[in-house]
Formats: C-alpha cells, structure tokens, sequence
C-alpha cells in the first residue's frame, strides 16, 4: 500500500496541514507511520509552521507536479499544477491588497468547493488575512 497523505489537524494553534508521501506494507505499518506523522505534526506545530510555508514547501518540492484536479458539471476536466494555483493566488492577494486589506483584516469566502476556492484562500494567507468560509449550501439554510 501506498500513496500521498495529506493531513488537517487543529494542533492545539489553528489548523495546520502536513503533506507527506507514504509506501507501507500492512495496516499495521500504516497505523505505524500515521502515529509517526501525528507526533511530527505535533512537533511542526511547536515550531509555528504555517500553511503558507506548508505551500511555499509543496511548491519547491515539486512546482509541475499536479495539485488540483477539477470536474466541472459538463464533464470537463481541469487541472492545476502547483506553479499554476501560485500564480493564481498570487493574482488574488495583490487584487486584495489594491482593494485595501492587510495583514490582520478578516474577509469572509462565500464559494463552493472547487480550485478558485483554494487559490482565494491561500492568497488571502499570504498577506496574513483571516479567512471567515461560508459555504453556499449552509449560507442557504440560513436564510442567505
């Protein structure tokens, strides 16, 4: 067994991600390794990584190698490399920063699942603005 792990944990200090690629043999070697990786999230934690430098990493690691893959309602496949989502974001926190926010602002994300969703938020995590997410679904429900 084997594969790319992609990990979300609260950490005790807001949510971090960890990415980390995996080959074991047995379940038992995978609860082995997800504990090792527990314990090294933990530790990243400890030492106030981010998810910017958790991007600045991926890329670095590996700038042509497929990030997103995204199936549009029509069939249509689109695909994003890591240098794409860069570029992209990069577009969108200078746009937020022509519009006037800075580091320490909050701005809220109203949008659904899909790749523009993840280029908005990773532009808004490098000019350090808090993320407030709404979903549409749940914006809905609740009367908006």
């Amino acid at each position: 067994m084997g594969g790319h792990l992609r990990a979300c944990t609260d950490g005790g200090a807001g949510y971090k991600l960890v990415d980390e690629e995996f080959n074991v043999s047995s379940d038992v070697e995978m609860a082995r390794r997800l504990l090792a990786l527990k314990s090294d999230i933990n530790n990243r934690f400890k030492t106030g990584y981010n998810v910017v430098q958790f991007w600045y990493d991926a890329l670095k690691r590996s700038p042509a190698k497929l990030a997103l893959v995204m199936q549009e309602d029509d069939g249509r496949v689109r695909n994003f490399t890591f240098t794409d989502i860069e570029k992209e974001s990069n577009k969108m926190a200078h746009f937020l920063e022509s519009q006037g926010l800075k580091r320490g602002d909050t701005c809220a994300l109203l949008m659904e699942n899909r790749p523009e969703f993840v280029i908005s938020w990773l532009g808004m995590a490098k000019i350090g603005v808090k993320v407030s997410f709404f979903l549409p679904a749940v914006a809905e429900t609740l009367g908006g």
